[in-house]
C-alpha cells in the first residue's frame, strides 16, 4: 500500500478528522499517517480506499475516480482512460480562497437558491456541459454532476459489491455517532458504507427483491392512491388550482404509501384531521426534508457547532425512528400471534433477523423514498396540468 506521508492542508485536515472522528490530531504538521495510526481499526479499510483516490484525483475525497478507475476499468477501456483529462481540469464554478463555492448558496449573495436545485443544475449543464464539477464547499467532499445518461450507466456498472457513496454527512453523524449504540453495525443502507451496508442489503434484499412483493401491495397502494384523488379534489379551488404548499400533501401520500409495506399499517395521512401520532410523524418528516439541503450545502456549522436547525434535524430524526420502532414492536407481537407469519415484507423480516433491522430498513425507506417518489408524482402531476391535452389523451385510452 502507497505510504500515507502527504502533509494536509488546513481544510482537508479538518475534513479528514471529523469524517473519521480524529478529534485529537496536531495541526498542519499532521501527515495521513499520523492520522491512520489514530482511527478505528474497522475505518482504515475505507481510509486507504480514500487515500488511493486523492492519488488519482489529486484531492481529497474523490470517491467518483475511485469508482471508475479500477484496473479492471484500465483494462478494458485503456482507450478512454488515456483520452480522460486530469480531475483537477473537469470544468465547473471557480472556489474562492478559504469560503470556496458555499457562498454560492447563501441568500442574497449567491445565486443556487437551495429550494430550486432543478434550477440550479439546469444552470451547470447550460454553463458548463454534461460533467461538471463543484469544489470548495465546506464540510464536505467535491460533488460531480453527470448529465448524460450513458456516463451514468457507466458510473453505476462499475460500481463494485461495496460501493462508497459519501453522501448526507448530517445523516451518517445521526447514525454513526449520535446514535451509534442504537443502529450499531445494522445501520441500514443510507449513509452506511463497505461490509456494514452489504451485510444489511443481503439481510433484506432476499424479501424486497423477490418477484411478486410488489404485487400483493397493488390493492393497498391503489387505496391510498384513491384517497389522495379525493384529498386533491377537496383542496382544488374554484379555478380548479391546488394550493401552494402541495408537495407537502403529495409528502403524505408517499408517507402514507411506504407507511402500508414498511409498517405493515394505514396511518391516515390523508385525512382531514390525522391522529396526534400520525401528525407528528408528518411534521417530521417536512422538518427532516427541510433542513437536509441547507445543513448539507447553504449551511455546515453543525459540524462545529449544534445550531439551531441541526436540534430540529435530530428531534425529527429521533420522532421518525421512535414511532417506526413503536409500530414494528406492535407489528412483532401481532406477527408472534399470527398464522399468516411471513407473508409481508416487514413479517419475513421481522421473522428472519430482529426488530431493529426492520426499524432501521423503515426508517430508510421513509427517508429515501419519500423525496424521491413525491418529487416524481409531482413532477408527473406538473407536466399533466400544463399539458391538458395530453391528460385527454391518456384518459381516452
Amino acid at each position: 500500500m502507497e505510504p500515507f506521508d502527504s502533509k494536509l492542508s488546513n481544510l482537508n485536515l479538518a475534513w479528514y478528522r471529523w469524517e473519521f472522528g480524529v478529534r485529537n490530531a496536531r495541526d498542519t504538521d499532521d501527515t495521513l499517517s499520523d492520522l491512520f495510526l489514530r482511527i478505528r481499526d474497522e475505518d482504515k479499510i475505507r481510509f486507504r480506499r480514500m487515500r488511493s483516490t486523492r492519488l488519482f484525483g489529486q484531492t481529497i475525497g474523490k470517491w467518483f475516480s475511485s469508482q471508475i478507475v479500477t484496473p479492471e476499468v484500465l483494462e478494458t477501456d485503456s482507450v478512454g482512460w488515456n483520452s480522460a483529462i486530469p480531475y483537477e481540469k473537469i470544468p465547473g464554478p471557480k472556489a474562492l480562497p478559504l469560503i470556496g463555492n458555499t457562498w454560492r448558496f447563501l441568500p442574497f449573495v449567491g445565486g443556487f437558491q437551495i429550494e430550486h436545485i432543478d434550477k440550479v443544475c439546469k444552470s451547470l449543464y447550460g454553463k458548463y456541459g454534461k460533467i461538471v464539477k463543484l469544489e470548495g464547499l465546506i464540510g464536505r467532499p467535491d460533488m460531480l454532476f453527470l448529465f448524460d445518461p450513458d456516463l451514468i450507466e457507466r458510473v453505476f456498472r462499475q460500481e463494485d459489491s461495496m460501493p462508497f457513496r459519501p453522501s448526507m454527512p448530517s445523516l451518517a453523524y445521526y447514525k454513526h455517532n449520535y446514535k451509534k449504540d442504537v443502529f450499531g453495525e445494522s445501520g441500514g443502507v443510507i449513509a452506511v458504507h463497505g461490509e456494514d451496508w452489504q451485510n444489511f442489503r443481503s439481510k433484506v434484499n432476499q424479501f424486497m427483491l423477490q418477484p411478486g412483493v410488489a404485487n400483493q401491495y397493488i390493492d393497498s397502494i391503489n387505496d391510498a392512491s384513491n384517497q389522495f384523488i379525493e384529498r386533491i379534489e377537496i383542496l382544488k379551488d374554484e379555478r380548479e388550482e391546488v394550493p401552494d404548499d402541495f408537495l407537502n400533501e403529495i409528502h403524505k401520500w408517499s408517507l402514507e404509501s411506504l407507511a402500508r409495506i414498511a409498517l405493515d399499517i394505514k396511518l391516515d395521512c390523508l385525512a382531514e384531521n390525522p391522529n396526534r401520532q400520525t401528525q407528528r410523524l408528518i411534521d417530521a418528516v417536512n422538518t427532516f426534508f427541510m433542513a437536509v439541503p441547507i445543513l448539507e450545502l447553504k449551511n455546515p456549522l453543525w459540524k462545529l457547532i449544534e445550531t439551531p436547525l441541526f436540534k430540529r434535524y435530530i428531534n425529527a430524526l429521533d420522532t421518525i425512528h421512535e414511532l417506526c420502532t413503536h409500530h414494528i414492536e406492535n407489528a412483532l407481537k401481532s406477527t408472534k400471534t399470527d398464522d399468516r407469519k411471513g407473508s409481508s415484507v416487514l413479517q419475513k423480516v421481522l421473522c428472519n433477523h430482529d426488530s431493529k433491522t426492520a426499524t432501521n430498513l423503515a426508517l430508510d425507506m421513509f427517508l429515501v423514498g419519500i423525496d424521491t417518489t413525491s418529487n416524481a408524482v409531482a413532477s408527473v402531476l406538473y407536466q399533466l396540468a400544463r399539458h391538458q391535452m395530453s391528460s385527454k389523451n391518456y384518459t381516452n385510452l
